[in-house]
């Protein structure tokens, strides 16, 4: 007579922390009676039926899951005995993150969000990333202030290892101009914020002997002198013009 219920061993029972993947070793066990079925399911609830065969010592994966997960198994000896055990929470995540970024001049304003828990982010100009900034919680929002013009990558990743990743694109105008001024053979450079006057260097005084200085001119073949230009984002070059005393 055979009234034992044969035993089940979970080799991971569960885990503390939220992974993209998981795996436990089912290992069933009958000291009276010769084991006859092993299955299990895969679920969120710990009361849910096993539906797949299983051989006892065989490899339960879990992947592709987010949320709480259980595995659980039941056994029957030949006997018709039946014993049926959950394991321990399996917490799975294969959510991406979710980041935005919003411009204004030369910064952008970066919202990151997961619903687990976010792990760090990289602002960078590589479309990959190369190492994280530590951050945690479930939503942060940050302020990069970029130091020239030009596309640039956001990439976040959660506790779990997801990632994503978003751009945004500082314009050139958020520098001002650079402007490049030519008097009497001597360059002189300044950055002139957008739509302020480009006429009116502040570093330099141009002078040249027996001459006076009229003006700026947009051709160095040119004597028209300009009357009002402002910055728009863009290099510039203007030409000094000379009349003679």
């Amino acid at each position: 007579i055979d009234n034992t219920a044969p035993t089940i061993v979970y080799g991971t029972n569960g885990n503390s922390a939220y992974a993209k993947t998981a795996s436990t070793k089912v290992t069933a066990t009958d000291s009276h009676s010769t084991l006859n079925t092993l299955k299990y399911i895969t679920s969120t609830s710990k009361t849910a039926t096993p539906t797949t065969d299983l051989t006892s010592g065989g490899t339960v994966s879990l992947s592709g899951l987010t949320g709480t997960y259980y595995v659980v198994s039941e056994a029957c000896d030949k006997a018709g005995n039946c014993t049926t055990l959950a394991s321990n929470q399996f917490y799975q995540d294969n959510t991406k993150p979710t980041v935005t970024a919003t411009v204004s001049g030369d910064s952008a304003v970066i919202t990151l969000k997961d619903g687990i828990g976010l792990s760090g982010y990289q602002v960078t100009t590589s479309s990959s990333a190369t190492s994280y900034t530590s951050v945690s919680g479930t939503s942060k929002t940050v302020t990069y202030k970029a130091d020239s013009a030009g596309k640039y990558y956001v990439h976040v990743k959660d506790a779990a290892g997801n990632t994503a990743s978003t751009t945004f694109t500082i314009d050139a105008s958020a520098f001002g101009s650079v402007v490049t001024y030519i008097a009497n053979g001597t360059q002189y450079t300044e950055s002139v914020a957008v739509n302020n006057s480009v006429l009116n260097p502040k570093t330099f005084t141009p002078t040249r002997a027996d001459t006076t200085f009229v003006g700026w001119s947009s051709s160095a073949s040119s004597t028209e002198v300009l009357t009002d230009m402002v910055a728009d984002g863009n290099p510039m070059t203007l030409y000094a013009v000379f009349k003679y005393d």
